[in-house]
């Protein structure tokens, strides 16, 4: 019964150390807006279809608009034209959106 004890309190202390805080922290890496942003229209320009990565894409514009206003009312234009492109249309839009960045 004593060493049944031994055992369970040995297990326990095991758990216990091994549930502790990594010692190493990880980095968490940010990615800029215009490189997500570019991501996601060559990912269009190379399939020539548009769907439903266009509402982040959206989003992703207008906080790029916030931090570089010029060059983000020049794609909020362009993304209002790229809702409604369809096949090469959009695809040749999207890489022209693609170069500005």
């Amino acid at each position: 019964m004593k060493s049944l004890l031994q055992v369970i309190a040995l297990g326990i202390f095991a758990l216990a150390v091994g549930c502790g805080q990594s010692s190493t922290p990880v980095e968490q890496v940010t990615v800029p807006l215009s490189t997500q942003i570019k991501s996601d229209l060559e990912s269009i320009a190379s399939t020539n279809q548009v769907g439903s990565e266009m509402i982040p894409l959206g989003q992703k514009i207008d906080e790029f608009a916030k931090e570089q206003p010029e060059k983000g009312s020049e794609l909020k234009k362009d993304y209002q034209k790229l809702q409604t492109a369809h096949g090469h249309a959009a695809g040749a839009l999207a890489k022209k959106m693609a170069a500005k960045l």
